[in-house]
């Protein structure tokens, strides 16, 4: 993993209960164990809350979910993010609470007041912050993270993003650009991240799975190359349309 002290920590961690498993399965790319431990929670088996075990702190402030974000080694964090959206989803039998209880999920930030999406930019975890992207993550989000001021968000952030702007990587740029759309309530383009230009003009959606949404043709050719393999399959049922927004189709 990306955190040390998390490393050196969790090493020594005891398997006493469900959040230290899941920090400890998370920090270490343990895919066959969050399944696991995901599997009996959904289930009911224990009597334990799906959210309140991912977002349990440890003496850091840092719950599993910003362990997934600390992994940039194992290539496993994007998918164990998704794994706890899904099982967030599962979990919840409210369909209008559910993008309530993923957003607190994915946002939920540590003592410090990063977010898991910061935390990715910071070590570098770039798979793991496209799944934030794609599940409509913030680098801040103000009905989440209420114990900081808009102020001390701005400086944190651009401490974070003051080298990531200037990247070389296009899809890096793009994904920052869209995380920082999303965090201001806006809907970013699903190719630059950039929002409309003006607040009444909507962005264009792919009419084939009608998830994916950009700003002009121009983006959406761009993006083609990547989308034609997932779109046939991001179609989802109109009684299910949390999972359009929340939930992404794998990548190729």
């Amino acid at each position: 993993g990306g955190c040390m002290p998390c490393t050196f920590r969790l090493l020594r961690a005891g398997h006493s209960d469900w959040e230290d498993g899941l920090q400890q399965a998370a920090h270490f790319g343990r895919v066959e164990w969050i399944a696991f431990a995901l599997n009996r929670l959904v289930s009911g088996v224990d009597g334990r809350n799906v959210v309140d075990a991912l977002i349990a702190p440890d003496p850091y402030g840092c719950n599993a979910v910003m362990h997934a974000a600390n992994d940039n080694g194992t290539g496993f964090s994007g998918l164990i993010v998704r794994l706890f959206a899904q099982a967030v989803s599962f979990s919840e039998p409210d369909i209008a609470k559910k993008p309530k209880s993923i957003r607190k999920v994915l946002n939920t930030n540590d003592a410090s007041g990063f977010t898991p999406a910061m935390a990715c930019i910071a070590v570098g975890n770039m798979d793991g912050l496209s799944a934030f992207v794609d599940l409509g993550a913030r680098l801040w989000d103000k009905n989440v993270n209420e114990s900081m001021s808009r102020k001390q968000q701005v400086l944190l952030q651009e401490a974070v993003l003051s080298k990531t702007r200037s990247s070389r990587d296009e899809k890096t740029r793009n994904m920052i650009r869209a995380m920082e759309t999303r965090s201001n309530e806006l809907e970013p383009c699903s190719y630059c991240g950039k929002p409309p230009k003006r607040a009444r003009d909507k962005l264009l959606y792919c009419s084939r799975c009608n998830r994916s949404r950009y700003c002009n043709r121009e983006c959406q050719k761009k993006a083609y190359k990547t989308h034609k393999y997932v779109c046939t399959t991001a179609k989802v049922d109109e009684g299910v349309a949390f999972y359009a927004s929340n939930i992404s189709a794998p990548k190729p």
